[in-house]
């Protein structure tokens, strides 16, 4: 791998879809100054194969509401 592809930081944030559901968004940049972003956001359909909502039970989230 070259040197200057070598990943320099990650940040990631809360963000909230249009219907109000938390996700995440997270940007990596490599040492070029390169930078990738990918965004991650809960669906409302709830198929055998996708993933359930898991909160922690805190207030901010109101538990099982979603």
């Amino acid at each position: 791998m070259p040197a200057d592809s070598i990943i320099t930081s990650v940040s990631a944030r809360q963000i909230f879809s249009d219907r109000g559901h938390p996700g995440v968004e997270a940007t990596v940049t490599t040492a070029n100054g390169a930078k990738g972003v990918a965004v991650v956001t809960a669906g409302v359909s709830v198929g055998v194969h996708e993933v359930q909502f898991a909160y922690d039970g805190g207030k901010q989230w109101g538990a099982g509401v979603y």
